[in-house]
């Protein structure tokens, strides 16, 4: 057989066009691969325009903005925390005296040293004063009388109250338009998104209190969540790169024992789920049996209600992930042995196991550039006036970000989502090139004939070639994702106003769940496709459908063998992810540097650092575990692709054959049928000799 006797269209509308039968293509990577050429040309060009308006983008927030805007929060009349006399807006500025890293100081003079002060009785339902001060008091003062103190006020002046006898709760209750701040509290305080909350009983109702917390953070969750990650930064660092080593040892050890790692990794990550659910449920419980006023149960019962429900979810997750390991255990270990035939590949061109060395780091530092760009952009907002209800002459400045920067977050978004894919792109597209090169090699002594340095051959003919073709496929995916967010945020916006709607709540379940199916389609589409660019040497678009055409053509041939290799996959990822997230979960509530309330570095929530670490972690895992996933999707492709050709009669097409066979037979009765269903569609296959055409190396 020297080639496909015709060229076939995809349901009917989509057609591609095949190699002529008497140019009987190369096998990837050979030598004599003389008609490669460079693809995606334009989308090369869009992705370079695109990150040079990224660059400058960085640029403006860098020359505008002030990180310390977001993560310090601004006082009352506008000024930065922590830095001395740095003014947002016109007005005067508290200033902070010489040798304090501390605060600034209401009303123009020094209190440091001296205690401020809140009411017993302060107004929760208008705007309250925001002052930044060194630390939260650390003893309380509420009982004793004023020394000398001076107040900020809401009409921007200040009054100075000296002994008089008074206890300070007394003495604020008598200022009209000096109520005092939550954030200057009386002791013992405790420090939560950048402020200090009083643990003090509060007399009013909590939903007022999280109204002025909210009001004075100005974001709510989002400076909650800034406020967390940057006192949690070091760790979360720290385990990224922790991470980092997991995934590496995890891929390096499944090349020579695929069957206990699946073993290992399905029981570790079910009893991770379980242990998980008892562990939150027993710190609800906790929870629960630590109230004593009601100023601890704001944030308390937030606390409980994510410990409690949190852990009911991971037990019922934990129950449906059983189930599916018990129906699915024996096709689960059939894909182990495709498992184990790619890792013969991968321990030939073992460079390729490193790539992700090189570019798991490259995603860290991407990931870490859009995030401190994220919060300069953030700072880009301006300071506003705004009256105070009930206080004549009462202003209050306050930090607004505009929409045209909320929107241009979005596109920065896109950014984040296009260069990190692009970087997989780039990886996987390498390793389709030095696994299709290894199918096709000739072996001589049991041993492959392979070029030298394969992985750097791949790399140079990605680069040279090929570099379009990654940046029009991560685009879909970006595109894809960024979708997603904005659909997630307009969902957010819409369900605040509408939180007892079943059928909103349904209606956005069923539109996140078929954004995450697209994306993930698309993944594997993505893959296939860039395989067939290593195979048939053309563009994105002509590759994609010929792919898909396999894909359909082929479905029930080998579904069973990629479907049960995806599951395997998936679990390696949430190993990692498991793993690295319990570890920081860990650290952030046992460490004293993290735990103790009193400490610098105290994280308030450790839901917020939790949540990047294992978004970090699952991304860093799936890194590693694209390098299987590309070299079983390459063999798989590569098989298919042989049997149309016939370039060889290879150990892998014999070895491929066999587990298709045994996984059709898992699937149905007899696995003719499937056999034959597949000959009725693509013809009878053959595979010839060398001697027949079969391309060599020269």
């Amino acid at each position: 057989m020297s080639g496909r006797k015709e060229s076939r269209s995809v349901c009917g509308c989509c057609s591609y066009k095949e190699p002529e039968a008497e140019k009987d293509p190369a096998p990837p990577l050979s030598p004599k691969e003389g008609d490669r050429r460079c693809t995606d040309i334009l989308c090369l060009l869009l992705f370079i325009i695109f990150f040079a308006g990224m660059i400058g983008l960085a640029g403006l927030a860098l020359q505008n903005g002030d990180y310390k805007r977001v993560l310090n929060g601004v006082d009352y009349r506008g000024c930065i925390c922590g830095t001395p006399s740095k003014l947002m807006n016109d007005g005067s500025c508290t200033e902070v005296e010489k040798g304090s890293a501390g605060s600034f100081v209401p009303g123009g003079s020094s209190m440091l040293g001296v205690p401020l002060a809140v009411p017993s009785s302060p107004d929760l339902s208008a705007s309250t004063v925001v002052v930044c001060a060194p630390a939260c008091p650390a003893a309380p003062v509420s009982s004793g009388p004023f020394e000398g103190v001076q107040l900020a006020c809401y009409d921007n002046s200040s009054q100075t109250v000296f002994g008089t006898g008074a206890t300070y709760s007394e003495q604020l209750d008598s200022l009209d338009s000096c109520p005092g701040t939550i954030f200057a509290t009386t002791a013992p305080a405790r420090s939560i998104a950048g402020y200090c909350l009083p643990k003090s009983a509060v007399n009013s109702n909590m939903t007022g209190l999280q109204m002025a917390v909210d009001k004075a953070v100005g974001a709510g969750t989002w400076a909650s969540a800034v406020a967390s990650l940057s006192q949690a930064w070091p760790a979360m660092l720290g385990l990224g790169f922790g991470a980092l080593l997991i995934s590496f040892v995890y891929l390096y050890f499944v090349q020579f024992c695929a069957g206990i790692l699946t073993a290992v990794a399905i029981i570790g990550f079910g009893a991770s789920l379980i242990a998980g659910g008892a562990f939150f449920i027993l710190k609800a419980n906790a929870i629960a049996d630590s109230y004593d006023n009601v100023a601890d149960s704001y944030s308390q019962d937030t606390n409980w209600q994510m410990s409690f429900y949190g852990g009911i979810a991971l037990e019922v997750v934990a129950a449906l992930y059983i189930c599916i390991i018990v129906f699915m255990w024996r096709r689960i270990f059939l894909a182990v042995g495709l498992i184990q035939h790619a890792g013969k590949a991968l321990r030939d061109v073992w460079g390729v196991v490193f790539l992700p060395v090189f570019f798991v780091p490259l995603t860290l530092a991407i990931a870490a550039l859009w995030c401190a760009t994220t919060v300069l952009l953030f700072s880009l907002g301006e300071i506003k006036s705004v009256d105070v209800p009930g206080v004549p002459s009462g202003t209050l400045r306050t930090f607004v970000v505009d929409d045209t920067i909320r929107y241009t977050l979005f596109v920065h978004l896109f950014g984040l989502f296009w260069a990190t894919q692009f970087v997989q792109a780039f990886s996987e597209l390498v390793i389709a090139f030095a696994t299709t090169h290894w199918f096709f090699s000739p072996t001589v002594d049991g041993k492959r004939q392979i070029i030298p340095n394969t992985t750097l051959f791949a790399c140079r003919t990605v680069l040279r070639y090929h570099v379009g073709t990654a940046a029009f496929g991560s685009a879909i995916i970006a595109i894809i994702r960024t979708l997603r967010a904005i659909f997630v945020y307009i969902y957010d916006k819409i369900r605040r106003g509408n939180k007892d709607s079943t059928f909103l709540r349904a209606v956005g379940c069923l539109c996140w769940c078929c954004f995450w199916c697209l994306d993930c389609c698309m993944r594997y589409v993505n893959r296939n496709a860039y395989v067939m660019v290593a195979l048939s040497k053309q563009s994105f678009c002509p590759s994609t459908v010929m792919a898909f055409s396999y894909i359909a053509r082929n479905f029930l041939r080998v579904g069973a063998l990629t479907g049960m290799s995806t599951v395997f996959l998936f679990i390696g990822k949430l190993f990692v992810a498991g793993i690295t997230t319990a570890i920081g979960f860990a650290v952030f509530t046992m460490v004293p540097m993290y735990a103790d309330e009193t400490s610098a570095d105290y994280v308030a929530s450790p839901f917020w650092p939790c949540l990047v670490i294992f978004g970090v972690s699952y991304t860093i895992g799936s890194l590693f575990m694209s390098v299987y996933a590309i070299a079983i999707d390459a063999m798989l492709m590569c098989y298919l692709y042989n049997e149309d050709w016939g370039f060889v009669d290879s150990e892998s097409s014999a070895a491929i054959a066999d587990l298709n066979s045994k996984a059709s037979k898992e699937g149905s009765s007899s696995g003719a049928e499937y056999r034959d269903r597949g000959s009725d569609e693509v013809g009878e296959r053959v595979p010839v000799a060398a001697s027949d055409g079969r391309p060599t190396y020269s």
